[in-house]
């Protein structure tokens, strides 16, 4: 059996081993930067979209990319599962580092390389995201919040509970837990790169910035048990 912690709590572990002066990360619904919405609710076959946003940035956050880990269950619906192997595909989710929102432009630089990969984890039944982009030099200007990423899940096929048709996936109303694990563990990483190779970890100006729920989902989860490691031997 898992130890179960509060995403809160995870969160505020995190927060308390993390320095504050670092870059400070937040996640949210809908076009709405620096606006942030914490929970959406199910109301029918849609997009639905997130955005991840990043401030209390200097010109000493100087970058050459990011990497971004989110995670959610569990357990994992049908509905959410846009693994390969899963009902609704990794293509039905559009994952762009547009800005999103005119107050908030996109943190990327020249010969921008990105990657987004879903990888579901069976053992602790959630579902983990990573999500890399890599750029030439960036300096970020002060007092400016920047886009990370946005994401926008396709649940055209998606229905609310559960029938027997193969053509759809179920229990999209199933209230779940999107959340971003501890930036600075190199298991869930969430940091930049700096030029010299190094990495910067986020950080979160309050811990439900690392947190979003669907169908007010944010409950008790289990601890992350799989490590990288085991993540990428599942995606090769």
């Amino acid at each position: 059996m898992f130890r179960v912690l509060s995403v809160c709590a995870i969160l505020i572990i995190a927060l308390a081993s993390i320095a504050t002066a670092s870059p400070q990360v937040f996640l949210s619904w809908d076009a709405s930067c620096p606006t942030v919405v914490q929970n959406k609710n199910w109301s029918g076959p849609a997009n639905y979209s997130m955005y991840v946003a990043l401030k209390n940035l200097t010109a000493a956050d100087k970058n050459v990319g990011t990497e971004v880990t989110l995670a959610y269950g569990p357990p994992v619906a049908d509905a959410w599962r846009f693994d390969d192997v899963g009902c609704q595909y990794a293509s039905q989710v559009l994952m762009t580092i547009a800005p999103n929102s005119p107050a908030c432009p996109a943190m990327t630089s020249t010969n921008s390389l990105t990657l987004g990969v879903f990888v579901y984890d069976s053992a602790s039944q959630t579902m983990h995201l990573r999500l890399e982009n890599t750029y030439d030099a960036f300096t970020p200007s002060p007092g400016v919040t920047y886009t990370l990423w946005n994401l926008t899940f396709n649940h055209a096929i998606s229905i609310s509970g559960h029938d027997n048709n193969p053509s759809t996936c179920d229990n999209a109303a199933t209230p779940m837990c999107i959340y971003m694990p501890n930036p600075a563990d190199p298991n869930t990483p969430s940091w930049l790169w700096t030029p010299a190779g190094e990495t910067e970890p986020f950080t979160f100006a309050q811990a439900s910035d690392g947190m979003l729920s669907w169908n007010a989902g944010c409950q008790p989860v289990p601890t992350l048990a799989s490590t990288w490691g085991r993540i990428r031997a599942m995606y090769r």
